[in-house]
C-alpha cells in the first residue's frame, strides 16, 4: 500500500479545510457578549494586561495565549466591552486546523487516505467539537497540542534507523505534550498513551529497552521543559499583588507564598502545589455536571446560552460508541479481525486512556471533558468505516447522511444563532 499524499488527491482535504474554516468563523462575534466560561477567560486575559496577579486551577499556558494574541490585535486593558471576536478568534483558528490534525494522526495510525479523510469529515461534522473551538475556551488548545504530540511521536516510530531526524520528532513530540499538560493537566493521558505504546512497541529485550528509555526520556525532557516556560511568563507578567483576583478564598494566602518566594522555582512549586490541592478539593455540586458513564451516549448537554447549546452529534457519538463496543468484544472473544489488531488496539487505548480517568476524578466534571476520548473513538469508527466501505456501501451512505443531517439540525445551536 502506497501511503504518501499525492497532489490530485489532496483536493477532498483542501475541501475539508475551506468548509472548516466557514464553519468556525461564520457568524463568530454573533452572540455580541461573553458566555458561560468566556466571562473567567477574558478576565484572566484582562489580568495580564494589567499585570494584576490571578489564581485559577489550571495551568497559564491557554489564558497566555489568548492574552498574547489580544495583545498582538491591538487591545488595551479596557475590556468593559470585552472584543468577542477577538477573543474568539484564536480558538476557532485552533479549530479549523484541528480537523486536518486529526486527518493527520488518522493517517499516520492506520496508514491509510481514506480513513484519514473520513475521520476529519467526522470531525467537521460533531456539533461539540466545533461549539467548543467557536468560544474563548482552552479545549482546542489542549485537543490540539495532544494530537501534534502524538503526530509527532508516531512519525518518529516510522522512521527508519537512528539519525537526527528521530530526535527532531522526539523532540516536537515532547514540546508539544508539555504545550498540552500547560493547557489542562488532562493532557497527561497523552504522556500515558506515548509512554504505553513505547513499551509495548520495544519490549522484549535489553538493546530495545534502552531505546525505550532513551526515547522517553528525551520526550519528557522537552515536555518539562514547555511545561515550565509558560510558568516564567506568567510570573514575569503577573507583577501586581494588590488586587484580590483569587476566585477560591481559601487559596488567597497563596498570594503571600508567592511575594515572599526568592526565585522562579519556589514560584513554581507553591503554585503548582495550590493548582493540585484546588483540583481535588472542587468537588462542588452542579446542575449542569455530569458522570462520565454518560457522555459516550450523549447525555447532559449543556446550555451554554439562551442560542447556544454544547451537544455532540447524537449520530455521530453512538457510531462511535457502538464501534468501541464491537472492538471491545472482539478482542475478548479472540475473533479474527478486519485489518490490523495493533490498530484497533492503540486506537482503544487512546479513547481509554483519556475517558476513565474521570472515573477516578472526585472534582465536578462535564460533557465536554469526553472530546479527547471522542476523538481517537472517530478515529477507531473512520477505520471500520473504511474497513466496510466497499462491502456495505449503501449502509454507510445512509449512516453518514444521517450523521449530516443530525449536524444540520443543530448547526444554529453550535453557531449560536437566534431561531
Amino acid at each position: 500500500m502506497k501511503t504518501n499524499y499525492r497532489p490530485k488527491t489532496l483536493w477532498p482535504f483542501a475541501l475539508l479545510f475551506v468548509l472548516s474554516f466557514v464553519l468556525h468563523f461564520a457568524f463568530l462575534g454573533n452572540t455580541n457578549k461573553i458566555i458561560f466560561d468566556e466571562f473567567h477567560f477574558a478576565n484572566y486575559a484582562e489580568y495580564y494586561l494589567t499585570s494584576d496577579y490571578y489564581f485559577d486551577i489550571h495551568p497559564p499556558l491557554g489564558k497566555l495565549m489568548l492574552a498574547g494574541f489580544l495583545k498582538l490585535a491591538g487591545e488595551n486593558s479596557d475590556t468593559a466591552n470585552p472584543p468577542i471576536f477577538k477573543l474568539r478568534f484564536l480558538p476557532a483558528l485552533f479549530g479549523t486546523f484541528f480537523v486536518l490534525i486529526i486527518s493527520w494522526l488518522a493517517f499516520l495510525i492506520t496508514r491509510s487516505k481514506n480513513t484519514a479523510l473520513i475521520a476529519g469529515f467526522l470531525t467537521l461534522f460533531d456539533n461539540a467539537l466545533l461549539v467548543q473551538s467557536r468560544l474563548a475556551l482552552l479545549d482546542i488548545f489542549l485537543l490540539s497540542f495532544s494530537a501534534l504530540s502524538l503526530c509527532f511521536f508516531f512519525t518518529f516510530l516510522k522512521q527508519k534507523g537512528p539519525g537526527k531526524k528521530q530526535y527532531a520528532f522526539l523532540l516536537l513530540a515532547g514540546v508539544f505534550l508539555g504545550l498540552a499538560i500547560s493547557i489542562k493537566w488532562t493532557g497527561l493521558a497523552t504522556a500515558g498513551i506515548i509512554f504505553t505504546v513505547l513499551a509495548s512497541k520495544f519490549f522484549g529485550n535489553r538493546e530495545k529497552i534502552k531505546k525505550t528509555s532513551i526515547s522517553f526520556a528525551i520526550i519528557l525532557f522537552f515536555a518539562l521543559t514547555a511545561y515550565t516556560l509558560p510558568f516564567a511568563a506568567h510570573f514575569n507578567i503577573l507583577t501586581n499583588f494588590d488586587r484580590q483576583n483569587f476566585p477560591m478564598e481559601q487559596f488567597s494566602y497563596g498570594k503571600e507564598e508567592l511575594q515572599n518566594s526568592r526565585n522562579f522555582f519556589q514560584k513554581f512549586e507553591t503554585l503548582n502545589a495550590q493548582m493540585l490541592t484546588a483540583n481535588l478539593g472542587s468537588a462542588d455540586q452542579n446542575p449542569d455536571s455530569s458522570s462520565w458513564f454518560k457522555w459516550p451516549f450523549n447525555q447532559k448537554p449543556l446550555r451554554y446560552d439562551v442560542n447556544t447549546y454544547f451537544r455532540g452529534n447524537t449520530a455521530l457519538w453512538l457510531l462511535v460508541a457502538a464501534f468501541v463496543v464491537i472492538t471491545l468484544i472482539k478482542l475478548a472473544l479472540k475473533k479474527e479481525f478486519l485489518g490490523d489488531k495493533n490498530i484497533y488496539l492503540v486506537l482503544l487505548l487512546g479513547y481509554f486512556a483519556n475517558l476513565l480517568p474521570f472515573a477516578l476524578i472526585e472534582r465536578t466534571t462535564f460533557m465536554y471533558h469526553y472530546l479527547p476520548a471522542l476523538t481517537f473513538g472517530i478515529i477507531l469508527a473512520a477505520y471500520w468505516i473504511n474497513l466496510f466501505r466497499e462491502k456495505a456501501k449503501s449502509v454507510f451512505a445512509i449512516v453518514f447522511v444521517i450523521i449530516i443531517i443530525n449536524f444540520l439540525v443543530f448547526l444554529p445551536h453550535s453557531l449560536g444563532l437566534v431561531l
